[in-house]
């Protein structure tokens, strides 16, 4: 996936492509599996989190909770479990029905790290 990805990349892609995926954010819960273009943006898109994931948890020597938030991490619930699966190595396991489901603590029993979904409010009002 990474040498496909890079090869291809997204650079040169016609205006209506950069819309394509700004589009796709916003319904990152039904992506069409049949949308090559957009199966790839989430592949590429969980690939980066999962990589400075690993990385943020080697400096830090571990990792006790992964907190989800903000646009897609507290809206997308797909994207929240492909995360959860390609860091399964760190030992983290998310409830599927949970995480459906929209609940705060969307971490397994069996899960050695916590994981949560925090509501923000981007205006500052709090």
């Amino acid at each position: 996936m990474l040498n496909r990805s890079r090869s291809r990349g997204f650079v040169g892609k016609p205006i209506w492509a950069v819309w394509r995926v700004g589009n796709f954010w916003r319904h990152a819960n039904t992506v069409n599996s049949q949308d090559a273009f957009a199966q790839e943006a989430v592949d590429l898109f969980v690939y980066t989190i999962a990589r400075e994931m690993g990385a943020m948890t080697a400096a830090l020597r571990g990792l006790d909770t992964l907190v989800f938030c903000a646009g897609i991490g507290e809206n997308s619930p797909l994207i929240r479990e492909k995360i959860g699966e390609a860091a399964v190595w760190l030992g983290i396991k998310i409830d599927a029905q949970r995480n459906w489901w929209g609940e705060e603590d969307i971490s397994a029993p069996s899960s050695k790290v916590k994981v949560v979904v925090f509501r923000t409010d981007g205006t500052g009002g709090g």
